[in-house]
């Protein structure tokens, strides 16, 4: 007895239409499926980076709110732990501000906040080794003041420490020791 290949149904013409057609929207009910899915997601994870976006920037101007909208439950514990950390960290801004730290232009540390950071890197330097220092002073600063006045001048002072800023490691400490000196 030979072995028989299975065979596929016989349909009549009329099944073989409606049977074509729900194959054909079942496919499509598919893709909507996923499609609308896929749009869920992206736009929930849309949502969610935005929230995160404004929590930095909340951060970055000392402002954290209570609640921030979260949709992927992934995220909320990163998200806790980032208002946590920035609600730690504006509060130790407002706190070296108070102390007199902070300078009021360029919003990096002043004068009082380097001596003191330059006198404990002094202190660890005879246990761990030497650090670096590196004093910058713009040149021709007094020109920019005297040419265009301290509106100016001081968008100047802004600008430079706000790219300087970014530039440094998260480890270093800047400050502006006054004028045009920063260290």
């Amino acid at each position: 007895a030979l072995a028989q290949k299975p065979r596929w149904p016989e349909f009549a013409n009329g099944q073989k239409s409606i049977y074509l057609f729900l194959v054909v929207a079942a496919v499509l009910v598919a893709i909507v499926g996923i499609s609308h899915v896929h749009y869920l997601t992206m736009r929930a994870m849309d949502n969610d980076i935005r929230s995160i976006a404004r929590i930095f920037q909340d951060m970055r101007d000392g402002n954290i709110r209570v609640d921030y909208p979260i949709e992927f439950a992934d995220f909320k514990k990163i998200f806790t732990y980032l208002r946590h950390s920035g609600m730690k960290m504006v509060k130790q801004q407002q706190r070296l501000r108070s102390m007199g730290l902070i300078d009021h232009l360029s919003q990096q540390h002043n004068r009082r906040a380097f001596e003191k950071r330059l006198d404990a890197l002094f202190e660890r330097a005879k246990s761990t080794g030497p650090s670096s220092v590196l004093i910058i002073d713009l040149d021709h600063f007094k020109q920019v003041n005297d040419n265009y006045g301290h509106d100016v001048g001081d968008n100047l002072i802004v600008g430079f420490s706000d790219a300087v800023k970014r530039l440094v490691r998260g480890t270093d400490f800047l400050a502006r020791l006054g004028g045009d000196e920063f260290c």
